[in-house]
């Protein structure tokens, strides 16, 4: 009886003991489809992201302001109103966060994500987060956290596909 209460402990310790992998995608933003989703990687025209079955979390947006481009991303709060016409009652909220690629290659597990995140409180976020403002539109925040409305979150991480497109990389619990 001993023998197989300690061999169902271990198996019980084995499995508590295997990390959960976080969700893994990229993604394309570019000016013409701006809106997207981070739980179903999918990106979305205004029109497809104002339809009834979007998913659609934050929106992408590239403004020129004299010499500078400013590169951002909004929640579709109407606290901007940059997501007219796309408003939710519960919109995702985002932050800034400061880490290099390699402290992103380090984030593999839901595990890792919280204990890389355990700092970051409910009002540390806000609706929206600079990607870039300067004159060249060279990506100067590649990294970013956010929480959806059902208290997931994930982390996003940026780089320049082309002149008017970015490419995300996405990593959110399942």
């Amino acid at each position: 009886m001993k023998k197989i209460f300690s061999l169902f402990l271990l198996c019980c310790c084995m499995l508590a003991g295997r990390a959960q992998d976080l969700k893994q995608s990229t993604l394309s933003i570019s000016i013409d489809k701006p809106y997207f989703s981070l739980e179903t990687s999918k990106a979305f025209t205004k029109q497809q992201a104002a339809t009834a079955g979007s998913t659609a979390d934050l929106l992408y947006d590239e403004t020129a302001f004299g010499k500078d481009i400013e590169k951002n991303f909004y929640n579709l709060s109407d606290k901007s109103g940059k997501a007219a016409g796309m408003v939710t009652d519960k919109p995702v909220k985002i932050a800034g966060l400061s880490w290099d690629k390699d402290t992103w290659d380090k984030c593999k597990t839901v595990a890792d994500l919280k204990r890389m995140t355990t700092n970051i409180t409910n009002n540390s976020f806000s609706f929206f987060a600079s990607i870039a403002n300067n004159s060249t539109g060279e990506i100067d925040y590649p990294c970013f956290i956010v929480q959806l409305d059902n208290g997931k979150r994930a982390v996003i991480f940026v780089s320049k596909a082309n002149e008017h497109e970015i490419l995300i990389a996405i990593k959110i619990a399942p």
